[in-house]
C-alpha cells in the first residue's frame, strides 16, 4: 500500500492516540511548520476550543511528521470535523518534507473559545512524548482552560491521559 506523510500538532502527537485512527501509524521525523502559529480556537463538535496550525508571518508550529497507509487517510479526514486537509512543506533535521496537515474552517474559528482542561493536558503528553521544543511546551502550558461540563467524557479522556502518562507522555 501507498504511505503518506501527516504532520501532526495537536492531539495526534502522540503516537497512541493516533494509532486509535490510523493503525498503520509510524513517526518519520520531528517538524516544524514556518509561517504558522499553534492556536487553541477551532470549534469542535463537543462545544470547546481545539488546536489549529493558522497561518502568520514569522512563527512556527512544531510536531511530528507520521507516515501512514493512505488508506487511512479518509478515516483520519473523517475524524478532523471542521477541518480542511491541506499540503504543507515542513523542515525536519534531515531536510524538507511534503505533508499534509489539517487547518480549521473558517467557520468553525471562535477565538473566545477554550479548550477543556483534559484536551490542554492530552496536547501536551504528545508534546512532551515527542520532546518539542521546552518554550514551545510551556507556552501550551500555559493556555487558559475551561473544565468539561460533560462528566462521562471527562472520565473517557482521564482513561485516555492515564494510557498516554503510562508511556512517558
Amino acid at each position: 500500500m501507498a504511505t503518506v506523510f501527516y504532520f501532526a500538532y495537536g492531539a495526534n502527537l502522540h503516537p497512541l492516540r493516533l494509532a486509535a485512527i490510523a493503525p498503520s501509524c509510524g513517526v518519520e521525523a520531528s517538524a516544524v511548520l514556518d509561517d504558522h502559529e499553534l492556536r487553541f480556537h477551532k470549534r469542535s463538535l463537543d462545544g470547546s476550543a481545539k488546536c489549529d496550525a493558522f497561518p502568520r508571518a514569522g512563527a512556527a508550529v512544531h510536531g511530528v511528521v507520521y507516515r501512514l497507509d493512505a488508506g487511512e487517510q479518509s478515516t483520519l479526514d473523517r475524524a478532523e470535523t471542521g477541518y480542511d486537509r491541506v499540503a504543507v512543506n515542513v523542515t525536519t533535521p534531515s531536510g524538507a518534507c511534503e505533508a499534509f496537515t489539517y487547518r480549521a474552517r473558517a467557520d468553525h474559528v471562535e477565538p473566545a473559545l477554550r479548550p477543556y482542561a483534559w484536551y490542554r493536558e492530552v496536547v501536551l503528553l504528545g508534546a512532551r512524548f515527542q520532546r518539542l521544543p521546552a518554550t514551545y511546551v510551556a507556552r501550551i502550558e500555559a493556555l487558559e482552560v475551561c473544565d468539561d461540563p460533560d462528566a462521562s467524557r471527562a472520565r473517557a479522556a482521564g482513561a485516555l491521559i492515564a494510557t498516554l502518562r503510562g508511556t512517558g507522555g
